[in-house]
């Protein structure tokens, strides 16, 4: 039976806040030694590990979406990944042709360590720095139905979730030479966020988490934000301290996740009625996921003169083109 109710007004919501996060942290990427010990540093570092609740956002929210539409029903494995490949799989083709056809026309807009295969590009979301997001969510949906048929016992599932992100976060821990972009890619780097949104679907979210979410999100963030600091002043690359496979981003994540699915309920309707550019956000959130990275190196592309403006016209074109048409398309 469901007993938490995620609204779809909620729900779109959330995904506008989190696709505003997601942009912070590319935008903020292309501004060399802005972590690094400074002035700012707190802001910095506090605004990146703020918006990280980005993804855990994205990932709760779809796995609610899809307990909430099957509900007691059963799942046939192989027809809910083929549904699924055909929402998703036709835009991330699109957008992955768009990266690698661009990049080479500007090969500086290459990402350190790009694979060069485009078979590893396309099947490990690689032809752009975000696109990973798009073959993990393809891991959690081939484990859904497994999970799904499991129901009864998702408690059991969550624990296990959680067990397995944060048995790969302390391996991560110990390689930190090793890319991010590849531990992301993993879908059991995300597997509780996923079933925890499976899970609050059927369960009841406990009540420290509706009056104490401020003060614990507060703490947990400064955790966060504190370790990542000293990391980065040790020595550390700050893609490694910043990055999303920690152990605070996970509380924080989660909790940052609760506070904008149920803030709207506990502060009234109001608070979600002025919210409508977050819900046009939202309901768009996996095109301009898909599109930002681009639309980013252009507006980079204006201030360096990288490329030139006649092959930045062509490249605009290229790239606005696409958007309209994704937008068609969605």
């Amino acid at each position: 039976m469901q007993i938490t109710t995620i609204s779809k007004l909620q729900s779109n919501i959330t995904k506008g806040w989190a696709i505003l996060a997601v942009i912070t942290i590319h935008t903020m990427a292309y501004f060399p030694g802005l972590f690094d010990r400074s002035t700012y540093q707190w802001l910095t570092v506090g605004l990146d590990q703020a918006a990280r609740f980005c993804v855990p956002a994205f990932l709760i929210v779809s796995g609610y979406g899809l307990a909430v539409k099957y509900s007691d029903q059963s799942v046939a494995g192989g027809a809910f990944v083929w549904d699924r490949l055909k929402k998703l799989l036709p835009l991330y083709l699109l957008w992955s042709g768009v990266a690698v056809l661009l990049m080479k026309l500007v090969p500086e807009w290459v990402y350190f360590n790009q694979p060069r295969s485009l078979v590893v590009q396309l099947l490990l979301g690689q032809a752009d720095y975000q696109m990973y997001f798009v073959p993990l969510l393809f891991q959690l949906y081939v484990f859904f139905p497994m999970i799904w048929r499991g129901r009864k016992h998702l408690s059991w599932w969550l624990g296990f979730g959680l067990l397995m992100q944060l048995f790969l976060f302390w391996r991560f821990s110990l390689s930190t030479g090793t890319s991010e972009r590849f531990q992301y890619v993993l879908g059991l780097s995300w597997i509780f966020y996923f079933i925890l949104g499976m899970w609050l679907a059927r369960h009841k979210l406990p009540k420290i988490f509706e009056g104490g979410l401020p003060m614990l999100i507060g703490l947990v963030l400064s955790y966060g934000i504190v370790g990542s600091i000293k990391a980065i002043n040790n020595g550390l690359d700050p893609l490694q301290a910043l990055k999303f496979t920690r152990v605070p981003v996970l509380l924080y994540g989660t909790l940052a996740s609760f506070a904008l699915l149920y803030g709207g309920k506990q502060s009234g309707k109001s608070w979600l009625a002025r919210k409508e550019w977050l819900v046009w956000l939202g309901e768009r959130s996996y095109v301009i996921f898909l599109a930002h990275t681009m639309g980013l190196r252009l507006l980079y592309g204006l201030f360096t003169g990288v490329p030139s403006f006649s092959m930045w016209m062509v490249i605009a074109g290229i790239w606005g083109a696409t958007v309209w048409f994704s937008f068609r398309l969605r």
